[in-house]
């Protein structure tokens, strides 16, 4: 007599396969997130130290002017140029991920100790990193804002670990100020 054997799968070892893959597919889909969120920060860091380090070398060029208000991107050595896709144009740099803005004039922008010069807001929304210049007094200090959980995990994402209710630092905090 002669037999013959089936070979193959049956309906439960298929199915079986099929949702293990799922399990798989939503554990790593959380992770690739995660990694496309840094990538797209590292593009917010390279722009905005850019213009951080072409506003610190106006201010350093320029300390005997008595305005004090921050430069325009025309008045920066840095290749960038302004963009209408965000407001005010002057004062701004869009990316494919974010909207990069320094002050718009006034004294309070760029010269008091404690404010950021220079954000990079997610065009994602939830977060931005704000940059300190050379002459503040959390000299070489940036931040990442947020609002919601979202924006929250995107920061700490990017390894912002000491957070706030608001914001996060890459070491510590005190009162408003990462250190």
């Amino acid at each position: 007599m002669n037999i013959k054997t089936r070979k193959g799968f049956t309906l439960t070892e298929l199915i079986a396969v099929v949702v293990i893959m799922g399990i798989l597919a939503a554990v790593g889909m959380g992770s690739y997130r995660k990694s496309l969120e840094r990538a797209h920060m590292t593009e917010a860091y390279n722009v905005s130290s850019a213009l951080l380090e072409g506003v610190n070398r106006y201010f350093y060029d320029n300390r005997t002017r008595s305005d004090k208000m921050c430069p325009k991107l025309s008045q920066l050595d840095v290749g960038a140029a302004k963009t209408t896709s965000c407001s005010p144009t002057d004062y701004c740099v869009s990316t494919q991920y974010f909207n990069i803005t320094i002050p718009s004039g006034g004294t309070s922008g760029c010269t008091s100790g404690t404010s950021g010069v220079v954000t990079a807001a997610s065009k994602n929304g939830g977060y931005s990193i704000v940059f300190y210049p050379d002459f503040s007094s959390v000299r070489s200090q940036d931040k990442c804002t947020f609002t919601g959980d979202k924006g929250k995990n995107f920061c700490i994402a990017g390894g912002y670990t000491a957070c706030t209710t608001n914001y996060c630092c890459k070491n510590t905090y005190s009162g408003s100020i990462c250190k």
